[in-house]
């Protein structure tokens, strides 16, 4: 229910619900600014590989600064 500052950390958001024993929901909540719909289905992407390789993230292709994509 809080508004998104742009002046004011974070602009994403991760709520983890229990909804039983085994299961869960996620919710993520972010502003356009910072992710679209091309950018949400690569976190869950990543997010699912993480999670399918028990928190693994060694799996996950090398990320670039934004200084490094600028150059590209």
């Amino acid at each position: 229910s809080e508004r998104f500052d742009l002046a004011v950390p974070p602009l994403l958001r991760l709520l983890l619900i229990r909804l039983g024993e085994d299961r869960h929901r996620l919710v993520v909540t972010s502003h356009h600014v910072v992710m679209d719909g091309w950018s949400m289905a690569v976190l869950f992407n990543e997010l699912s590989a993480v999670y399918a390789a028990g928190s693994d993230t060694s799996g996950l292709p090398r990320t670039l600064s934004y200084r490094e994509y600028l150059a590209w």
